[in-house]
């Protein structure tokens, strides 16, 4: 019984300590509820605006440079006109599209689309992609949920 009791406290404490790198916030679509996203803690300015037809996209600016976002889009999921198709190819993503690629300076950038929605990062070095990789599929993953 204290083994079973040690072993518990243990996988909470360490479960615990995988999100202390993150924070929970909320996202609010212009004609849905709210949903959960994970966003690597760090950054410095959120900036929140609208598209052309009243879409919300949230940015969150790190010193680095980086950016992590999320985007209601006016259309279904479809291609994003900012990648090049030819020459990123889609990956399949629970029910959506995965694209990534590296900028100069070895920064990367990830985006999935996925039921109406931009989930992505740009400008990432390669010390925190692991971080943002993992707030990006928990995010999109949240989205199926509600």
């Amino acid at each position: 019984m204290l083994r079973l009791t040690i072993c518990c406290l243990a996988l909470v404490s360490f479960s615990c300590s995988l999100f202390q790198e993150f924070k929970t916030e909320q996202f609010s679509a212009a004609d849905g509820p709210s949903f959960q996203i994970l966003v690597p803690k760090g950054w410095t300015r959120v900036q929140t605006t609208r598209g052309a037809y009243g879409q919300p996209m949230r940015s969150y600016h790190y010193a680095s440079g980086a950016q992590f976002y999320i985007a209601q889009t006016d259309s279904a999921v479809n291609s994003n006109e900012r990648i090049d198709t030819a020459q990123h190819i889609p990956l399949p993503f629970a029910n959506g599209l995965v694209y990534k690629g590296v900028m100069p300076g070895l920064l990367y950038w990830r985006q999935i689309q996925r039921e109406g929605y931009r989930f992505g990062y740009r400008n990432v070095p390669t010390d925190t992609e692991a971080r943002f990789d993992s707030a990006l599929n928990f995010s999109a993953l949240m989205k199926a949920v509600k």
